[in-house]
């Protein structure tokens, strides 16, 4: 099948195919679950994503067929389907079979028509859009002409197809159908007259529809219907995206609108079209126009209006017959307007401001609405109505009539075909089973074929990498009872919507099954029914057992919600069903309707064939893989995330750009080993390699044992290496760590030659990422040791040892050994933090174990697990004394399992030789700040003005020169203009580092903090620095200066919504307050005064008090959230915060005061009369506003 990884993923397909036909074999209708998605946990993409493409091609599985061929045949019925239903729609507009032929052409080579399928690979719903969007036209035609049921019933079909197909292009194409349905009024009564002469003709009238109602009938019946035909599907798939996570990022970032509007690269200026996909959103690539459709569309548009033109000359002989084909015109020529300028940056307000338009997420899908119209209009180029050969002129030869659309529909399949050259995915049927379907989804990182996960229930957090099945097998997963002991789990039956287990549980506890949790799911244990709910901190599906033997039962039902869905779909089929059995007769003009659209749609059966065939064959026949020199079956199946993420069988070249027909490359690998499905801690794991080396040439290898984390995430993760020269015949050998945890792990190959590394290249050339050789599965851990040492025990989990590897001054990796008890229903994240011997952090890292590669519930109960997770240094941390801080917790909730903090010694140090850039350090050495005992302070940013009370904070950039000959400590004063010190801090150069320890070249930026007194005058100070060994001053330097300016306060006396005075400890002061609520949130703004400068830094309290006295909310803190302590204020000013609670139901009042946080005694409060507050509380006068 066709690879596509730049544009989107191909191997989505199969995933897709393969559940789908699970569902269909098992006779489950509708589908709304992949049972084998989310590492085969389950995902609800069918509740979502319209699928109706995928019925066809599951079907086809489902009945015998290939995956593969099954989706072959898919796509090469979409493009004979939109070949015929455009035709059928072109026919009807032009009545010209080379016009139609030639908007045939048109549409079949439409770039974007091919991109679908050979560029996005991924995108057979969009594809087969193509199919409905003509059909839609001409089913409203057919009701205008003459509305009855049966037409209206095909025009609702037609647009229910479409919304179960692509439902994004559903809602796109709306517009241009409603439209084109509203516009056939023109010439109606034309067209009733003639409709009603037929009907006289043919004794019929029972299925008409009445003359008063046909307008509204023709323009929002059709519509109408399809919607509720479809219920079953859209009113899910919009009403339970709650359950999901299809939060704001999936119309942010790379997915929003505005990163891919098309200006001046809307056309590519080319002949052929080039399918190269572009470096980033901003170039088109394949993503805009040919330049040839482009042309030739603007040829038809001007022979459009021209026609038009012409045919209001003739208005008087056939008016209303003119009109309307002008009218058509006119439509074609709008929506093509319209459609091409949806993709411009011109359209940007509207994408802003319609509702719903930026899911679309990509103004370039237009393109697909677009490429029916520039079809349409480019047919103008060959349009002679068949009623006008007699007005020919004589000149015109019958020969140039035929010539000039043929040579057009040339030059329409050379553009679009000339320069594809599709990848192949060289698989086999025997390659498409659901290990591979886990592996490819492990490696990607992709959800049950979608990128960011959107429908995954939104109790799965953290989002999974992994599960049991890819490391053990499609239903080797077990059950886990929290607390307890599973005695025996045995999976009975396993269907996409239904599992039954049997079980015997040691003791009652909640058991948790190897299934996501979504609503619908149910539960029966010995037939009775319980409660399923979804495990906090993985969202499997939970239930309560007792102890002893029960059999389980889980059954995926509709929710409320889904069968009144489907109910409003049944009963409207049911409705349909009945109306039309009441008129089952077939009359005379039915017949010559069937007869018609077969004249219409087939009378050119083999030019049509032979248009769309060729989009298909083609192809094949450019690519270099249709004439491979190599059996598939022993071929290597590597994989890259790169280029081919799903394994792919055939030689890979290594070196310079190769192409099957032209050369071999440095190096060729033709076949790997067998490799075991399950390995085992401190295994030797021989890798038998066989290999082609054309030249005679120095070639080695490396192959790396890695966990998917690497591919993934972007880190180093190697476990274990081996080099090897390159050979006929070779087998690295790699040992495996004795602590090689159970799990998922990949096996890297790279190749380098004289001049360096050679990178691996697919069969048209382009280059790969990291080849992997296949995946490496430890379905059972080493045992923990009986005498490890246990350094926390967090709720679930235990760490046993850290150990510190430092690869570079600004990475340091960690190894973390862990174990459980028991097995644990949660996937636990880990919180890891580097503070200084400050107390300052430094480095933050929140992630699951393994990168998400070792999740707990993988983990078994007894063995160790070792993982190494990474933290980013700051440039120039010094060697020294820091502390780690280890925090387990749980996403969903933030619930933490337990915190430990270790002592670390970190050794890296960022080493800078002038010699080497001598530039650089000269430049720096010539701004010597300051030096002592070989060591120089270089820089230091002071800023040009600093805000009254705010602390100091610098970074002191330190250079060794020399090998420090002293523990260095660096005294930091802030002198006034007198020389008085008003501020001074003490201490190492850097927290917790010895300048000893410190080589020559050292380089190290260390924070340093000055705490200033928080009233301190504004006016010019010196920054002051001394540096002492062994308690004598080396060195004393002033460093510039430092100019502090007044803190912004207010002294105006507010007018508040509500003034209210109140006097506290004859310190503080309370003018009034503003009071809004918004849904369940009080906002309450306090104005307060400072009487006098505070004594100390007080708390302010804001009570929400019930008419019984209870206290339902509370706020305390220091003003503004903490930021403005009251020993700031100066006397006489003016503090206005604001305080957010949350709203209760029913009547309440509001009470504040003023406590000393370190005693928590309360100041005494006054009201203005002097009359004392009871319990020192004010009560504001105002009532807090009610719901």
């Amino acid at each position: 099948m066709v690879n596509t990884r730049g544009g989107g993923d191909s191997p989505f397909l199969l995933q897709r195919t393969l559940d789908m036909a699970e569902n269909l074999r098992h006779g489950i209708f509708p589908a709304r679950w992949m049972a084998h998605a989310a590492y085969d946990l389950g995902y609800p993409f069918f509740n979502h994503y319209a699928a109706l493409p995928f019925y066809l091609s599951g079907g086809l599985t489902a009945l015998g067929l290939s995956p593969l061929l099954a989706i072959q045949a898919t796509q090469t019925l979409g493009f004979l389907l939109a070949a015929l239903t455009l035709a059928l729609w072109a026919r009807r507009v032009y009545g010209n079979r080379w016009a139609t032929l030639l908007a045939v052409a048109a549409y079949t080579f439409a770039p974007f028509h091919l991109v679908n399928v050979y560029v996005r690979g991924d995108s057979l719903s969009e594809f087969w859009a193509f199919v409905w969007y003509p059909l839609i036209l001409w089913t409203l035609d057919r009701v205008a002409e003459h509305p009855t049921l049966r037409r209206v019933t095909l025009a609702a079909l037609s647009y229910a197809a479409l919304i179960l197909t692509h439902n994004v292009s559903a809602f796109i194409f709306a517009p241009f159908a409603l439209l084109y349905a509203a516009i056939q009024r023109v010439g109606e009564s034309t067209q009733q007259r003639e409709g009603e002469k037929a009907e006289k003709r043919e004794g019929k009238s029972a299925n008409r529809i009445s003359r008063s109602t046909q307008y509204v009938v023709r323009l929002i019946a059709p519509f109408l219907l399809a919607f509720l035909l479809t219920a079953w599907f859209w009113i899910p798939a919009i009403g339970e995206t709650g359950y999901g996570q299809m939060g704001p990022e999936f119309t942010a970032g790379y997915f929003h609108y505005s990163n891919h509007f098309r200006g001046l690269n809307l056309v590519q200026r080319t002949f052929l079209f080039d399918y190269s996909v572009a470096g980033d959103a901003a170039a088109a690539g394949p993503f805009a126009m040919g330049g040839v459709q482009a042309a030739l569309a603007l040829l038809g548009a001007g022979a459009l209006i021209w026609q038009i033109g012409e045919s209001a000359k003739k208005r008087e002989s056939e008016s209303a017959t003119h009109i309307l084909r002008s009218t058509q015109y006119a439509f074609i020529l709008f929506s093509l307007g319209l459609s091409t300028f949806m993709i411009t940056p011109l359209s940007a307000p509207l994408w802003e401001h319609l509702p719903l338009l930026a899911t679309t997420q990509f103004p370039w899908r237009f393109l697909s609405v677009q490429a029916l119209f520039t079809a349409m209009a480019t047919a103008a180029l060959a349009n002679r109505r068949e009623g006008e050969k007699a007005e020919k002129r004589e000149s015109d030869s019958r020969f140039a009539q035929h010539a000039v659309p043929a040579f057009l529909i040339v030059c329409l399949a050379l553009a679009a075909l000339g320069a594809l050259r599709p990848e192949r995915l060289l698989i086999t049927a025997d390659d498409v089973t659901w290990d591979p379907l886990l592996l490819y989804e492990a490696f990607t990182g992709n959800i049950g074929t979608t990128i960011r996960y959107e429908y995954l229930p939104r109790d799965v957090k953290p989002r999974l990498y992994l599960s049991e099945a890819v490391v053990d097998g499609v239903d080797a997963a077990q059950p886990i009872a929290d607390g307890g002991v599973m005695a025996t789990a045995v999976l009975l039956e396993r269907l996409p919507d239904r599992q039954t287990w049997q079980l015997t549980a040691a003791g009652d506890a909640p058991v948790t099954f190897p299934l996501i949790w979504w609503p619908g799911w149910q539960a029966e244990v010995d037939g009775v029914v319980a409660d399923a709910y979804p495990m906090t901190g993985s969202g499997r599906l939970t239930v309560d057992l007792p102890a002893g033997e029960h059999t389980v039962t889980l059954q995926l039902r509709a929710t409320p919600l889904r069968a009144a869905a489907e109910w409003i779909s049944a009963l409207t089929v049911v409705g349909l069903c009945a109306v039309f059995f009441q008129h089952r007769g077939v009359e005379a003009r039915r017949r010559k309707e069937l007869a018609d659209f077969l004249k219409a749609g087939l009378g050119s059966t083999g030019a049509l064939l032979s248009v769309a065939a060729l989009a298909v064959i083609l192809p094949a026949l450019f690519s270099p893989s249709s004439s491979l020199p190599f059996s598939l079956s022993p071929a290597p199946a590597t994989f890259d995330f790169i280029q081919m993420p799903w394994a792919t069988r055939g030689p890979v070249y290594f070196g310079t750009p190769w192409h099957a027909q032209l050369g071999t490359g440095d190096a060729v690998l033709t076949a790997v080993g067998a490799l075991p499905h399950g390995v085992s801690p401190a295994q030797m794991l021989p890798v038998p390699l066989t290999w082609e080396l054309p030249t005679p040439k120095s070639i080695t290898a490396t192959l790396r044992l890695v966990s998917p984390a690497e591919p993934r995430h972007g880190v180093s993760y190697g476990l274990a290496e081996t080099t090897f020269t390159l050979a006929g015949q070779v087998t690295p050998t790699l040992e495996l760590p004795a602590d090689l945890s159970r799990g998922l792990y990949l096996l890297e190959l790279r190749v380098f030659g004289i001049d360096g590394e050679l990178p691996a290249r697919t069969a048209t050339g382009a280059e790969r990422g990291a080849l992997y050789l296949g995946a490496v599965r430890v379905t059972q851990g080493p045992s923990l040791p009986a005498d490890a040492p246990v350094l926390a025990r967090f709720r679930d989990l235990t760490l046993h040892a850290v150990e510190v590897q430092q690869p570079d001054p600004t990475t340091l990796r960690l190894k973390l050994h862990w174990s459980l008890a028991q097995r644990t229903p949660r996937n636990w994240s880990l919180s890891l933090r580097l503070l200084d011997a400050d107390g300052r952090q430094l480095s933050q890292a929140d992630l699951q174990p393994g990168y998400g590669y070792l999740p707990t519930t993988l983990w078994q109960a007894g063995e160790l697990v070792t993982d190494y997770p990474t933290l980013s240094l700051p440039e120039g941390l010094a060697p020294g004394d820091y502390t780690l801080h280890v925090i387990s917790y749980l996403e969903a909730t933030m619930e933490t399992g337990g915190e430990v903090a270790l002592p670390l010694e970190l050794t890296g140090v960022t080493v800078r030789d002038p010699r080497e850039r001598c530039c650089e350090w000269q430049y720096r050495e010539e701004q010597t700040l300051c030096a002592a005992g070989g060591v120089t302070l270089i820089s230091l940013a002071l800023p040009e003005a600093h805000p009254e009370g705010a602390a100091l904070e610098f970074t002191a950039e330190w250079y060794a020169a020399a090998p420090p000959s002293a523990d260095l400590i660096a005294r930091w004063e802030a002198l006034d203009a007198a020389g008085n010190g008003v501020a001074t801090c003490e201490g190492p150069l850097a927290p917790g580092s010895r300048t000893s320890a410190w080589p020559r070249f050292a380089w190290v930026r260390a924070p340093v903090t000055l705490a200033l007194p928080p009233l301190l005058p504004d006016g010019p100070y010196t920054l002051r620095l001394t540096l002492l060994a062994e308690g004598a001053i080396t060195q004393t330097c002033e460093l510039g200066a430092l100019n502090i300016v007044p803190r912004p306060r207010s002294f105006t006396l507010p007018a508040p919504t509500y003034p209210q005075q109140a006097a506290f400890g004859g310190e503080l002061r309370l003018l009034g307050y503003d009071l809004s609520r918004d849904a369940d949130t009080l906002r309450v703004t306090l104005w307060w005064q400072a009487q006098t400068v505070p004594a100390r830094d007080y708390k302010r309290f804001v009570h929400v008090i019930a008419p019984s006295g209870d206290i339902l909310a509370q706020d305390d803190a220091m003003p503004r959230a903490w930021t403005y302590p009251t020993s700031w204020w100066a006397a006489g000013e003016v503090v206005s915060e604001t305080v957010t609670l949350p709203a209760p139901p029913g009547d309440y009042r509001l009470g504040v005061g003023w406590y000393d946080g370190d005693t928590g005694v309360t100041l005494p409060a006054t009201a203005a009369d002097g009359t004392p507050w009871a319990d020192n509380r004010v009560l504001l006068n105002a009532a807090a506003p009610s719901k």
